[in-house]
């Protein structure tokens, strides 16, 4: 089993066919840059609804998770005081 660190992301969903996900990815990128917040670090994706759930693409939910520095305190257990 591969195990993913955790890290702070900002997430965008995509729903409807994998072959429009590049729209997400712009939008997406385009609100982190705007920002200034990226890191580096790897782009997620996490399928929710999938070919699996569904026969309807239209159906299908995607999330894209672009890695940025923290904006806010953590609430995470054992994570450091801000």
């Amino acid at each position: 089993m591969l195990e993913i660190p955790a890290a702070e992301q900002a997430v965008a969903a995509h729903k409807g066919p994998l072959a429009d996900l590049d729209q997400t990815y712009g939008s997406l990128g385009t609100y982190v840059a705007e920002r200034e917040i990226g890191v580096e670090g790897p782009i997620r994706e996490h399928y929710l609804v999938t070919e699996f759930d569904t026969d309807d693409e239209s159906c299908l939910v995607t999330e894209v998770c672009w890695p940025v520095f923290q904006t806010t305190p953590s609430s995470r257990p054992g994570a450091p005081p801000p």
